[in-house]
């Protein structure tokens, strides 16, 4: 069989006017309704998210975007297929977390052997089951034509690395640059209002001392005292 599937003018079966009535038509159909019912990859809908954050890597409740279609070219939705785990880059303990969100298009794989008992374990494990190539056994990987980022981490080759954030930066380790205090440690100096008329230095500033009893002016101090 070949060409687009029709989907009006009484279109019932899986026979085309040039599909031959010989035995290899016969075993080609009975094999391609085989196939038909197995899954093995697909682009899905993010549904539903469960867990995530710092911890395992959370599941998800997934919807394939291509509907079933009958012989008479009428569309069936898939149903929900429930809780697939998610890829995350990672290695050892040390992981990027970027959980996927409700909407989110990603694509399921799906396993050839019931891993049920492995989600459990996270041991080498038997099948849990002598299904095969079944939905239930997907792995989701996301995301696919997504919308534009306003977070995000942007590697520009040769160009360096831009990090972006409406929200709030925090950084936590036990020896960083800016922690999430608020406390800011540099081996240069630190320059507030850059380029503009009112722009200090915290190493090269200096402060005026108000006028003395006398009505003497105001005099600038010296400069920071290192060490202090």
């Amino acid at each position: 069989m070949s060409g687009t599937l029709p989907t009006s003018g009484g279109y019932a079966g899986a026979a085309w006017q040039n599909t031959g009535k010989t035995p290899h038509s016969a075993i080609d159909f009975l094999v391609r309704q085989i196939v038909a019912g197995m899954a093995f990859s697909a682009m899905v809908q993010v549904k539903a998210v469960h867990g995530g954050g710092v911890g395992s890597p959370p599941t998800v409740d997934v919807q394939p975007m291509v509907n079933q279609v009958d012989g008479f070219g009428n569309q069936v939705p898939h149903g929900t297929i429930y809780n697939l785990p998610c890829f995350r880059l990672q290695g050892g303990n040390g992981a990027v977390i970027l959980d996927p969100a409700v909407g989110d298009i990603g694509e399921a794989v799906i396993c050839d052997r019931d891993i049920s008992t492995v989600k459990q374990t996270r041991a080498v494990s038997g099948p849990g089951s002598f299904r095969q190539n079944d939905w239930a056994d997907g792995c989701y990987f996301g995301a696919f034509l997504g919308a534009t980022p306003t977070d995000y981490v942007h590697i520009i080759g040769g160009g360096g690395i831009h990090l972006v954030t409406a929200s709030p930066l925090t950084i936590t380790a036990s020896n960083v640059t800016l922690d999430a205090a608020g406390n800011l440690a540099v081996l240069g100096d630190i320059t507030a209002g850059v380029g503009g008329g009112d722009q200090i230095g915290l190493r090269t500033h200096r402060h005026t001392q108000p006028n003395d009893s006398h009505g003497d002016a105001e005099q600038p101090t010296n400069a920071p005292t290192a060490g202090t």
